[in-house]
């Protein structure tokens, strides 16, 4: 995070490590004790994931975070190294040549690589739910087919959602909605406005890595069916 600056200070600038230092270590320390509270501890070979995904991050993600929201640059190579890893393998059955590891290990995974930059975790979190329909609705024959080449490529993955009675229609459509998404896209965003207001001018400006955590919290509430529409769906559910 210290060093996800624009390139006009190239990550060297002392008032720029200083105050992402300063923010760092407030919300790691409030993430990790809300963690613990909702999850409880990491058995050991959890606790070694993370800390293998937290130094890929650190070594090879957060030094070009702000170029490569600058830039458009997709992070080919960075996927790359996820999956020689075995992270972009972490749910997949064992017999196909996954890990076969639990959901809570995937987020865990998801919440290090969102620590350094945001928009990696929404694409590693996009790969992983294009593969879902595979796992779940794939024949023997299909998994067997393509799932070993996707553990073995950083490929990218697509996933087309509709539904029968409402097509592609956002606002028509029948599946169930919870508050979770809402409540917590809704906290992402106060947490980053209250981080932008602490700092200031200085929240704002490029120089800074909160100004992109804001924009990156605020896609949270417009994907995966507004944060309005959630609340219309929500609120029909409580009238039933």
């Amino acid at each position: 995070m210290t060093q996800g600056l624009t390139a006009e200070h190239d990550g060297s600038g002392p008032e720029g490590e200083r105050g992402a230092n300063a923010l760092r270590g407030p919300v790691e320390a409030g993430g990790e004790r809300l963690r613990r509270e909702t999850m409880g501890e990491f058995t050991p070979e959890q606790e070694t994931i993370r800390q293998t995904v937290n130094r890929i991050c650190r070594e090879k993600l957060a030094p070009r975070a702000a170029e490569m929201d600058r830039t458009g640059e997709f992070p080919w190579d960075i996927l790359k190294e996820f999956a020689r890893a075995g992270l972009t393998s972490m749910f997949f059955p064992v017999e196909y040549g996954g890990l076969g590891k639990d959901l809570i290990t995937s987020t865990m995974v998801v919440e290090e690589i969102a620590k350094c930059n945001t928009a990696t975790a929404h694409t590693f979190t996009g790969i992983a739910s294009s593969r879902l329909p595979l796992l779940l609705a794939g024949t023997h024959e299909q998994k067997k087919r393509y799932m070993p080449r996707l553990i073995r490529e950083a490929g990218v993955t697509c996933l087309s959602i509709t539904e029968p009675n409402a097509g592609s229609d956002v606002a028509g459509m029948e599946t169930r909605a919870v508050m979770a998404k809402l409540f917590a896209s809704d906290m992402a965003m106060q947490v980053t406005v209250d981080a932008v207001q602490a700092l200031g001018g200085y929240g704002v400006v490029t120089d800074h890595p909160v100004e992109r955590m804001m924009r990156d919290a605020k896609i949270l509430q417009i994907f995966d069916g507004t944060n309005q529409i959630q609340r219309v769906i929500i609120a029909r559910g409580l009238l039933k």
